[in-house]
């Protein structure tokens, strides 16, 4: 008896919410927050408080990928405290955020955010004591997260790293070295001592006897804060070191296989660390004594 409808026209609030999933009392309140009706108090009931379906169309679309702080830290495997000092650094702010109603984050533009900070990166079947997540890295070099993840955004950093064994924000890995040189003022010449230690998995200790009895170059520098003169090693020091040296983690990683079966093929074929002056320094090697006696690292002719 008349025209067909083939589309809706219109949207009421009760309509959006079977469309949405969402409770009409959140819908109107985000709706009016929006600018598309007016809030509860002021406008007509739910079924009568009308709406251009097409017009609203992307902002309904927009609503099914919105969720809560809780479902989207769950979403990017990160936890609150993560999500929080991301937070306080600018990061992942709320797309819809009104006083009346909890805020809502837009999941893909979340998983976006993720997936840019791992461009370009390299996978990494087992992380070294040289690469670290975003949070331990900040933690670490006590810096705020968001300096970590403005170096990678802005491609400051030469590597990143994606822990295989991971998804997610904690998978996104970053070498300590690359984003201390990148902090390092003009006055300064290198790693530190003790972050040198770290990133090879050697106790402060026995890195500062490395240097102080020349088994390893190093370069005097000004230190940016306490403007004292102190050692620190340039990357041609490391390069010196690790030509030299490799510490058994990272012996395990070049081979391929776990530090505990390294650890026992060593002692199988009576490797012995380096311990100048019968000094115990921990688990580091010489690489000549490696090449002698268990894993040649140049390709045999």
């Amino acid at each position: 008896m008349g025209e067909p409808v083939r589309e809706r026209r219109l949207h009421s609030i009760l309509t959006a919410e079977k469309v949405t999933g969402i409770d009409a009392r959140r819908l109107r309140k985000l709706l009016a927050e929006g600018g598309w009706v007016a809030s509860a108090g002021e406008g007509k009931p739910n079924a009568w408080e009308l709406v251009d379906a097409e017009a609203l169309e992307p902002f309904l679309a927009g609503l099914r990928q919105k969720v809560s702080a809780l479902d989207l830290q769950a979403a990017l495997g990160m936890s609150r405290s993560h999500f929080e000092l991301l937070r306080k650094d600018g990061y992942l702010a709320p797309d819809l955020d009104g006083s009346d109603h909890k805020p809502l984050w837009d999941l893909g533009a979340a998983r976006k955010f993720i997936t840019d900070l791992l461009i370009g990166a390299e996978p990494i079947y087992l992380p070294m004591h040289d690469w670290c997540d975003i949070p331990k890295a900040a933690q670490r070099l006590r810096i705020s997260p968001g300096t970590i993840v403005s170096l990678i955004l802005g491609r400051k950093l030469p590597r990143v790293g994606r822990y295989v064994g991971k998804d997610g924000y904690t998978s996104i890995l970053v070498n300590l070295a690359d984003v201390e040189r990148h902090l390092q003022r003009p006055e300064a010449k290198g790693l530190t001592i003790e972050l040198f230690a770290k990133t090879i998995g050697l106790k402060p200790a026995a890195a500062s006897y490395l240097v102080k009895n020349g088994h390893v170059a190093s370069t005097i520098g000004t230190n940016p804060k306490t403007k004292e003169t102190q050692r620190y090693l340039s990357s041609g020091d490391i390069e010196a070191f690790n030509r030299e040296f490799v510490p058994l983690r990272a012996l395990a990683g070049l081979m391929g296989i776990s530090w505990q079966q390294l650890r026992q093929d060593l002692l199988s074929v009576h490797a012995v660390p380096f311990t100048p002056d019968g000094r115990d320094l921990g688990a580091l090697y010489e690489w000549a004594e490696i090449e002698k006696k268990l894993w040649c690292r140049w390709p045999r002719k």
